[in-house]
């Protein structure tokens, strides 16, 4: 009965935390469409869209061939006209405003004007869940390594706090922490691709790529070398140092003298008391690496040449591309949404206070 109202009492909060999220989501997407909208930016991008397919169908039009330029004007003028005006466009933004919402909602966000996928599309949605797996891949692994690293080397950092290992690493743990990306990837890139010529610079993948499925996986992980060498520099550092601190604290508690007086063997303690009462902070912290590494691609990503979410930001921004622009900050308002809520399922698990709440 005990383990059925944890259940119970765990899902009503997970229940009530994805609906505030949801809310949220829906707030964010919504101010930034009042905003978008506001200035007029949403219609200038429809109407450059309506009046690009006029013309692209007026000049291919064969029964059209052959009328003078004026005429051809004229006829696009009327045709964008017309759509314009099916499209809606000459009422209020606010009378629109739940349909432009529905199309966020459901992933449409209309063509880039000048970005393609690389098949060729030119839909927004496309080129961006084309990128999405790349920074989601390099990222990922890269928080993975740094939070498992960091964990370990802060975990006997924090056993044995002032000894030659806590003292050296904590010293190395300020100066990776400090070290900016940018400067340590431009460092890395010019020791290990310019000087000794054993990685690639940059880039996903080669050119022409592998046609074998697994010659074309070795080849994006020799790519992904360099940038997930200089994640993991200069992050676990920082990890480690936190750890050892929760640890070490964790460790001039009660329960664990306790526990070494009943006579537990060390490694038990370690493992399932100290590791397991400092595991929720870790994790929280953990989580929001991961968040914030994806959320900070622009500057590595663009290092690197790594064809993700952030250089299509700053590819976007350079060529004033306002579709994949505002396409962009759509899915990251739904990652960052659907990352904190991952991370607060994985802290309610974790919790033990949670749980005697619930029980």
């Amino acid at each position: 009965m005990e383990a059925r109202e944890i259940t119970l009492g765990y899902l009503r909060f997970l229940l009530r935390r994805a609906a505030t999220l949801v809310f949220i989501a829906l707030l964010a997407t919504t101010f930034t469409l009042m905003l978008v909208g506001g200035f007029g930016v949403m219609d200038r991008l429809i109407i450059a869209e309506i009046r690009r397919g006029a013309r692209q169908e007026v000049i291919l039009n064969p029964k059209l061939q052959g009328l003078p330029r004026e005429e051809i004007e004229r006829r696009i003028d009327e045709l964008a006209q017309e759509r314009i005006l099916t499209a809606g466009l000459d009422k209020p933004f606010y009378q629109r405003m739940p349909k432009y919402l529905l199309q966020v909602l459901t992933w449409d966000f209309g063509s880039a004007q000048f970005l393609t996928s690389d098949s060729g599309s030119t839909r927004v949605k496309d080129i961006i869940f084309e990128r999405l797996p790349r920074t989601a891949l390099l990222f990922t692994t890269g928080s993975i390594l740094s939070v498992l690293s960091g964990l370990a080397i802060g975990l006997s950092m924090g056993k044995r706090p002032g000894g030659l290992l806590d003292r050296s690493m904590t010293g190395f743990a300020m100066i990776s922490y400090s070290l900016p990306l940018w400067w340590t990837g431009m460092l890395m890139i010019l020791i290990f691709s310019t000087r000794l010529r054993i990685l690639p610079p940059g880039g996903f993948i080669s050119v022409p790529p592998p046609e074998n499925p697994i010659l074309y996986g070795l080849d994006v992980l020799r790519h992904m070398l360099l940038p997930l060498g200089t994640m993991v520099l200069v992050s676990f550092g920082g990890m480690a140092y936190i750890t050892r601190n929760i640890i070490a604290g964790i460790f001039q508690q009660d329960y664990i003298f306790a526990a070494r007086a009943r006579g537990i063997p060390e490694r038990i303690i370690t493992y399932r008391h100290a590791l397991r009462g400092a595991s929720p902070p870790i994790v929280t912290i953990a989580g929001f690496s991961i968040v914030f590494s994806i959320f900070g691609a622009i500057i590595s990503e663009t290092v690197f040449n790594w064809k993700g979410m952030g250089l299509l930001f700053w590819e976007a921004i350079n060529v004033q591309d306002v579709p994949v622009l505002l396409g962009l900050t759509y899915v990251s308002i739904f990652l960052y949404i659907l990352l904190i809520f991952l991370l607060d399922l994985t802290y309610a698990f974790l919790d033990p206070r949670f749980r005697a709440a619930m029980g």
